[in-house]
């Protein structure tokens, strides 16, 4: 942790893993930073977001110059080869990964180690593609890095013993809460959240048929919110991460898995450029119709007794209180609370599956990723 890159920097999750790594540094005497990106330009805001988080922990002013003095702008990934340990965040691009981490390798030396923030393609495919084999680790952040606690490593079948402890040790300096991974497409996050996605799909086209398309869309989505004690609703998540994110996550997992992750309802968002929903303040006010090509006022299900999340996820009782919510839920036979119960069925399913295909080891370990990536609180 004294000579350290990342590559697209200046991008959302770049930018945060620069920002924790450069907290780290600023401790190191003659430690640098150096930030890739592929234009100048870039650099403007990232400087300013640099800054102005640094202000927000630093213990004085001081720290905080120390810290940008430690930083390298440089547009040329040539000039990254002088790092040891090089953090990649660029787009979910298996070419473009592979293509920059040679051209980095080509002038770094051996004992160079490589940790990629991919979130869906396997490692060791970017290893082969590559040519780091033992010398590249997945080290996905979730986002925002700089504030989400759990750090998802993925530990490919060839892998120095030297680079995983390298690994768990910036882990523990980062304040990380660790999952171990196997290295199989989508990991245990992505592994969970595409399954989810399609089964909520599946019900919008259900409701669909005794309801307009827009308001089943607004029913799922209250109710995986809502019902389900969640901090946002399905569709609201998928806005969050982008649906062009979820969209090419789901075409990767569908190339190395063989098996359709894709879904039409996604698809045709993503070509439409369009979110499900218009927001204000972060509320969605308006959920997309396909139909009319317009947004149309937002129409939450009914959930009359749900807790919410907010205040339940601060109650040092919640678990009782979650407990007592379940029974009532399950004593409920109205059409909302039939779908929760379907919808929480079909999360354990998915959940068992992810340690049944060896993705995860246990149970506990994707109950930790939902609970700490995802925020459920249960």
């Amino acid at each position: 942790m004294k000579n350290v890159a990342v590559l697209g920097a200046a991008g959302k999750m770049g930018s945060g893993i620069a920002l924790l790594l450069l907290q780290e540094l600023a401790k190191v005497d003659g430690a640098v930073l150096t930030l890739l990106e592929t234009e100048e330009k870039r650099f403007d805001g990232l400087k300013t977001y640099l800054y102005d988080h640094l202000k927000k922990y630093a213990p004085n002013e001081a720290f905080v110059r120390t810290a940008m003095e430690k930083i390298r702008y440089v547009t040329s990934p040539q000039e990254c080869a002088q790092s040891k340990l090089i953090f990649e965040a660029v787009v979910e691009d298996v070419n473009l990964k592979a293509d920059l981490f040679r051209r980095i390798d080509n002038h770094a030396t051996a004992d160079t180690y490589y940790f990629t923030n991919t979130s869906s393609i396997p490692i060791s495919v970017l290893q082969e593609k590559s040519h780091l084999e033992g010398r590249l680790i997945g080290f996905h952040f979730y986002n925002p890095p700089a504030v989400q606690k759990l750090l998802e490593i993925i530990i490919p079948e060839k892998c120095s013993q030297e680079l995983q402890l390298q690994a768990m040790e910036i882990a523990r300096r980062l304040k990380k809460t660790v999952v171990i991974s196997h290295d199989i497409a989508g990991f245990i996050g992505n592994g969970y959240f595409i399954r989810e996605i399609k089964n909520a799909c599946d019900h919008v086209r259900k409701l669909s048929a005794s309801m307009p398309y827009f308001q089943a869309i607004s029913t799922v989505n209250s109710i995986t919110q809502n019902l389900l004690l969640r901090p946002m609703g399905i569709f609201q998540l998928i806005d969050y991460v982008g649906i062009d994110v979820c969209w090419h996550i789901s075409q990767i997992m569908t190339t190395y898995l063989f098996t359709n992750f894709t879904d039409p309802l996604i698809k045709e968002m993503w070509k439409r450029k369009e979110n499900f929903f218009r927001y204000e303040k972060g509320k969605p006010i308006a959920v997309y119709d396909a139909g009319s090509q317009c947004y149309v006022d937002y129409l939450p299900a009914s959930t009359a007794y749900a807790l919410p999340w907010k205040e339940l996820s601060k109650d040092p009782d919640r678990q009782k209180k979650i407990v007592l919510y379940l029974e009532q839920l399950d004593r409920d036979h109205s059409q909302e609370a039939e779908l929760a119960k379907t919808l929480l069925a079909e999360s354990d399913f998915i959940i068992q599956g992810l340690v049944k295909d060896r993705v995860a080891d246990s149970v506990k370990d994707v109950q930790t990723v939902l609970q700490n990536g995802f925020f459920h609180l249960f």
